[in-house]
């Protein structure tokens, strides 16, 4: 990986496996960066490690996500890394927010949660 991270171990995981998390070290208003361990899409796991993949909304590929954070604060270098290599989008809001989108967009439809600064587009 191309920065620091510590190993979260949450019991409901086997004793060897960990989630690596990205350390916040300067005090940053970001979100909690966790890396996932599976490197490949689920469509591409073996079938006895596969997900569900036909979601009952018709979801099929997670294709951007927009993070708004309140305020301006710096960037960290991790954060930085994460938005130059994944269809990540940091932006300065007046409040935090996150935005999913699926499948592009195409159905031109969103639902804004209520009592959760998220948003799904697909």
């Amino acid at each position: 990986m191309p920065f620091e991270t510590w190993a979260y171990r949450p019991p409901y995981v086997p004793a060897e496996t960990f989630i690596p998390v990205v350390p916040d070290h300067g005090g940053h208003v970001e979100p909690v960066l966790f890396v996932s361990p599976v490197s490949r899409a689920p469509a591409e796991l073996p079938p006895q490690r596969r997900p569900v993949l036909d979601h009952p909304g018709g979801f099929r590929l997670l294709t951007a996500v927009e993070l708004q954070v309140a305020g301006k604060p710096p960037m960290s270098s991790a954060l930085a890394t994460f938005v130059e290599t994944i269809a990540l989008t940091a932006m300065t809001a007046p409040a935090h927010h996150l935005t999913l989108e699926f499948d592009g967009g195409e159905a031109g439809r969103q639902h804004v949660c209520r009592t959760l600064p998220l948003t799904f587009r697909w």
